[in-house]
């Protein structure tokens, strides 16, 4: 039986896998442990490493005190320096994210996390207000109230 036909693949063939598969569907259990990791810090803590990593994961580099600013209000009650301290730390630790000294500012370490990140835990969608006036995502409505 002949060998089928050879096709050359290209950067735009690259990009699509890498889109597809390796931060789709078929891949995201390989990474799911990174995000399940976050429960060791506790609901508080929790909430504000990811909403750490979601904004550096959108916005690429911030510098550390927007990302205090970012943690305090996530975690809300309870919110302290030494807990952003050692949430940093461990964020640093495990191959999350990565201080530049010269410029203060944390990005993350791998790309590949940096665009699953992305990909699986987008910044939060704006709210809208109702004619109610009560608020919901604008997201996934699909031009319908939820």
């Amino acid at each position: 039986m002949p060998r089928p036909e050879r096709t050359t693949l290209g950067p735009a063939d690259f990009d699509r896998l890498y889109a597809e598969r390796v931060l789709g569907p078929t891949c995201r259990n390989y990474f799911d442990h990174y995000s399940t990791r976050l429960k060791r810090y506790g609901t508080g803590g929790q909430k504000a490493a990811q909403a750490i990593l979601r904004s550096v994961a959108g916005r690429g580099r911030i510098s550390r005190p927007a990302l205090f600013d970012i943690y305090r209000k996530a975690h809300g009650r309870g919110a302290s320096e030494q807990g952003f301290d050692d949430i940093m730390a461990d964020l640093e630790y495990d191959w999350y994210l990565r201080l530049d000294p010269d410029t203060n500012e944390f990005y993350f370490r791998l790309k590949v996390m940096q665009d699953w990140w992305r990909r699986w835990y987008p910044p939060s969608a704006p709210r809208a207000r109702a004619p109610g006036g009560e608020k919901f995502k604008t997201d996934n409505l699909n031009g319908q109230k939820p």
